[in-house]
């Protein structure tokens, strides 16, 4: 990516536009994040599944939370606390709520 690509990049569109898509064979942002998201499989699950997502979630829009499928299907559990963020769900320095909420989810607890 030339130093004057770099200077267009004000969005992480921008960036999925720019370099994401094309560095990895998509048409282009919308194309990736169509091809990659995990949307297109939930109808199809069949088994017990946890979705633990974060509602401050810097990357995500509130379209993107699979609500109505969880809540029409026997199999998929959604959960959105209000703090975690993209890849938080900081506990201690030795844990993670999202690595503990998956033990009991497993565990039936």
């Amino acid at each position: 990516m030339s130093p004057s690509e770099l200077k267009q990049i004000k969005t992480l569109l921008d960036f999925d536009n720019l370099y994401t898509a094309p560095a990895f064979g998509f048409e282009n942002a919308y194309d990736y994040y169509k091809q990659n998201s995990s949307g297109q499989f939930l109808p199809n699950i069949n088994i017990p599944v946890l979705i633990l997502n974060a509602k401050n979630d810097s990357f995500l829009t509130e379209e993107s939370y699979p609500y109505s499928f969880a809540e029409n299907s026997k199999n998929i559990y959604l959960e959105t606390p209000e703090h975690g963020g993209h890849v938080g769900f900081h506990h201690t320095n030795a844990t993670y709520y999202s690595e503990k909420r998956a033990t009991s989810f497993l565990n039936n607890e």
